[in-house]
């Protein structure tokens, strides 16, 4: 990887799978054992899983505007079968099929784990973006933070602002810093 001044560097890389690779060695060898990836407790442990295109919202306190806006707040959270969020104040618009989440957040997905202090979604472009977060990839010890990121309808992230480690520490043997990290769900490739 070359990092040259006043030009484009490109860094592209790719993931190992943590069970992917403790098949392919004895357990004791495994990079689950020499690197133990965090793993979040699911947001919807106690309740049963919203039906397609249903999302279910518990919270505090509820406002309720004519059937076309609602806020939500005091220990907010949101799931439906994509996503799962846990947030200090939530708020749904009901015209422009959006939804908002600012406070504490924790957003869960089967691909990562974010944490932010604001959140934009649309029903209709089936994205996400998050702001000032740190995040962590499922089944990956990939981890770092950003300033924003953003999850596109395929579950693709673009990372703006961001870093990038799979080593975990005050001060990781390496570590990846960019204005744009791209990582590619289906092909389980990242660029920078």
């Amino acid at each position: 990887m070359h990092f040259l001044r006043n030009s484009l560097s490109i860094a592209i890389f790719s993931f190992v799978s943590a069970n992917a690779f403790g098949q392919q060695n004895k357990p004791e060898d495994s990079l689950a054992n020499t690197c133990p990836i965090p793993d979040f407790a699911r947001i919807n442990p106690d309740h049963k899983p919203a039906l397609n295109d249903t999302i279910n919202i518990f919270s505090g306190t509820t406002d309720i505007k004519q059937d076309k806006f609602a806020k939500f707040s005091g220990g907010v959270t949101f799931f439906s079968d994509q996503q799962a969020i846990i947030a200090d104040e939530l708020e749904v618009n009901q015209e422009t099929e959006t939804f908002s989440a600012t406070g504490n957040i924790h957003f869960q997905n089967n691909s990562i784990d974010v944490f932010a202090s604001e959140l934009f979604a649309s029903k209709e472009s089936k994205a996400t973006e998050m702001l000032d977060s740190a995040y962590q990839l499922n089944g990956n010890p990939g981890h770092g933070s950003a300033e924003k990121i953003s999850i596109s309808a395929d579950g693709n992230l673009i990372l703006t602002d961001a870093s990038y480690s799979s080593c975990y520490g005050d001060k990781p043997d390496w570590l990846i810093k960019a204005s744009e990290i791209n990582i590619s769900k289906e092909d389980n490739i990242g660029e920078a």
